[in-house]
């Protein structure tokens, strides 16, 4: 099992986040080259919900 994380910058367009998520991946977010957050795409769901 590949539980590898993909990463995107915390300014990433939220279609490429969606794209990504779908997947069924994890995505590690940055801040200036710093983790901030991990998102899964229950976390896009409750952001789409709003």
């Amino acid at each position: 099992m590949d539980d590898s994380l993909d990463f995107v910058g915390i300014g990433e367009l939220i279609e490429n986040v969606k794209s990504i998520l779908e997947k069924g991946k994890k995505l590690l977010v940055l801040d200036e080259g710093k983790p901030y957050t991990v998102l899964t795409f229950s976390d896009y769901i409750r952001y789409e919900e709003q």
